[in-house]
C-alpha cells in the first residue's frame, strides 16, 4: 500500500514538472491546439512605518518588495491543458538599509536570509498542474490552491491550503495569500438539472503527502525570523532581537483527504465538506524560561463544514433596489489542538473540539452623497470561534481565548469611469480589543498599469502580533 502511495505521489509531482521544464526550453514544440499563452505582472511596493520609534518596528521607510508573477498555459486538446506560474518576491529594503543604525540595532538585518528573497523552490515555482476534463469529470493533479467556503476575510472551511504571512499585511493579491500544495483534485458534475436542484458537483481532494507545507510566518518570535513583522515581544518583557530561531517539527505523516458536495437547491448555493489532514498553523509546544529556545509543531485536523449563499427576497428602492446576497458558513473541528500550557518540567497539550461560524452579506447600494454615478458595494462579515468543553482559565493558560469574534466591514466604489477604486476595510476582534482600519485608493488608467496608495492603522490591541505595525503603503504594477 505504501509503495502504491509513493508511485502516485511521484506521478503527481513529475508530470507537471516535466511539462513545465519542456515549456521553458527555447524551440521546444508542444503539440496542442495553440501556442503557450503567457501572462503576469510586475509590481514594486514600498512601506513606511508610522507607529513611532518602537523596538519591534522601524520608523519611516521599512520595506520595498518587488514581485514578479509569470503565468503560462498550454492547451494540448479541448479536454487537456497545463497551467504553471512562477513567482519572484524580493525585499529591496535589506540592501537599501544595510548600513542604517536603527535597522541594525533592532536586529532586522538578521532576517536577511529568511526575508530578503523568498527563494525556496516551493516559492519560485508557485503553481504547476495538469487538468483533464473528460465528459462530466474534471481531474487536476499537481501543485494547486484549494479554497472552500464563502467567508472572504476570516476563513472558516477554507483550511486545505496554508496561508502566507511572511510579508505581513502587504499582499494586494488575495490569491497569493494562499500557498499551493501538491495534490490531486477530482470533480464530478452529474447531469442533474431540475426546477429545484442544479449545478451539482462532487469534489474529492487527495494529498498523498509528498512534502509538508504549513502556514508561513505564523509563529515567528524574533527579528532574525520575521524582520519588521516581529511580534511585540516587549509585551512579554522579551527584547525581540534576543529570541532565537523557532524549531518547527514537521508532522509524522502528511496525507490528507477532503470531500466537498455542492449544488444549487431552491436557488440557494449549498456546500457540505469534510476534511481529515494536518493543521496548517503550527502550535508552540515548548519554550524555555527566557524565550530564547522555542519549539513548535503541527497536529492532526478533522472537521465537517457547511456553507450557503442566497439572494434575499427583498430590496430597498431608496438604496438602489438591488437585492443583498446572504452568506452563511460553519465548521465543527474534532479534537483540535488549541495550544500547550506549562506545568513545571513539561508541557501539556490542550485538545478540545471547537466550532466556527460566520455570516456575511454582499450588497450593492446607492448613496448619491458619496458617489452620484456608481453604487457602493458593502461586505459586512462576522466570524466567531468557540472552544468547547473548557473554561476561561484553561484557555488563558495557552494564551488563547475561549471565544474570539472578528467583526469585518469592507466598502468599495468606483469613480472616473471605473478607473479609480476607493475602499475602506475595518476589522475589530472584540475579545482581544484589536482594531484595524485600512482606507485605500487604486487607480488603473488602462488595462496594464495600476497604482495603489493606502494606510493601515492597528489600534487598542492586546494581540502582540500587530502592535506598532501602523504603516503607509504604495505600489505600482504593470500587468501583461
Amino acid at each position: 500500500m505504501k509503495k502504491h502511495t509513493h508511485c502516485a505521489a511521484a506521478l503527481i509531482v513529475m508530470v507537471p514538472m516535466i511539462m513545465a521544464f519542456c515549456m521553458m526550453i527555447p524551440g521546444t514544440a508542444l503539440s496542442g491546439t495553440g501556442p503557450v499563452e503567457f501572462s503576469g505582472y510586475i509590481e514594486q511596493g514600498a512601506n513606511f512605518g508610522i507607529a513611532g520609534d518602537k523596538q519591534d518596528n522601524k520608523e519611516g521607510f521599512q520595506q520595498a518588495v518587488t514581485k514578479v508573477l509569470l503565468e503560462a498555459r498550454h492547451d494540448f486538446s479541448d479536454t487537456l491543458f497545463f497551467y504553471g506560474s512562477g513567482r519572484l518576491d524580493v525585499d529591496l529594503a535589506y540592501d537599501l538599509l544595510h548600513d542604517n543604525h536603527e535597522w541594525e540595532s533592532k536586529g532586522f538585518n538578521k532576517s536577511r536570509d529568511e526575508r530578503q528573497m523568498l527563494d525556496e523552490w516551493n516559492d519560485l515555482l508557485f503553481e504547476a498542474h495538469l487538468t483533464w476534463t473528460p465528459g462530466d469529470f474534471r481531474i487536476r493533479v499537481g501543485k494547486q490552491i484549494i479554497q472552500w467556503g464563502e467567508m472572504d476575510i476570516v476563513p472558516v472551511t477554507s483550511q486545505v491550503s496554508p496561508q502566507d504571512y511572511r510579508r505581513g499585511y502587504t499582499e494586494n493579491d488575495f490569491e497569493l495569500l494562499f500557498l499551493p500544495v501538491t495534490m490531486a483534485k477530482i470533480e464530478y458534475y452529474p447531469p442533474i438539472f431540475t426546477e429545484s436542484v442544479s449545478h451539482v458537483a462532487i469534489e474529492l481532494v487527495i494529498n498523498p503527502g509528498i512534502e509538508f507545507r504549513g502556514t508561513e510566518g505564523w509563529v515567528e518570535a524574533s527579528s532574525q525570523d520575521a524582520g519588521i513583522w516581529t511580534p511585540d515581544m516587549m509585551d512579554l518583557w522579551i527584547p525581540a532581537n534576543y529570541a532565537e530561531d523557532i524549531d518547527f517539527k514537521e508532522p509524522d505523516h502528511y496525507e490528507e483527504f477532503g470531500l466537498r458536495v455542492s449544488a444549487d437547491i431552491f436557488e440557494t448555493y449549498i456546500q457540505v465538506m469534510y476534511f481529515n489532514g494536518i493543521q496548517n498553523n503550527p502550535v508552540v509546544t515548548e519554550v524555555d524560561a527566557w524565550f530564547t529556545s522555542t519549539k513548535a509543531g503541527y497536529r492532526d485536523e478533522e472537521f465537517i463544514g457547511m456553507s450557503l449563499s442566497r439572494e434575499l427576497p427583498f430590496s430597498l428602492s431608496a438604496l438602489g433596489g438591488v437585492k443583498p446576497v446572504l452568506r452563511l458558513e460553519t465548521a465543527y473541528f474534532f479534537d483540535s489542538t488549541i495550544g500547550f500550557y506549562y506545568i513545571p518540567d513539561y508541557f501539556m497539550s490542550l485538545i478540545k473540539d471547537k466550532w466556527l461560524w460566520g455570516v456575511g452579506l454582499d450588497w450593492k447600494i446607492d448613496i448619491p452623497l458619496l458617489n452620484p454615478r456608481a453604487d457602493i458595494t458593502v461586505y459586512p462579515e462576522v466570524v466567531q470561534e468557540l472552544v468547547l468543553d473548557t473554561n476561561t482559565a484553561e484557555v488563558d493558560a495557552v494564551s488563547g481565548a475561549q471565544k474570539t469574534t472578528s467583526w469585518n466591514l469592507t466598502l468599495e466604489t468606483l469613480y472616473l469611469h471605473d478607473k479609480l477604486k476607493a475602499s475602506l476595510f475595518i476589522q475589530y476582534e472584540s475579545e482581544y480589543n484589536t482594531r484595524q482600519i485600512n482606507p485605500a485608493i487604486e487607480y488603473s488608467p488602462d488595462e496594464n498599469w495600476t497604482y495603489r496608495l493606502g494606510v493601515r492603522w492597528f489600534d487598542g490591541t492586546k494581540d502582540i502580533t500587530w502592535n506598532h505595525k501602523d504603516h503607509i503603503y504604495a505600489s505600482v504594477s504593470y500587468q501583461f
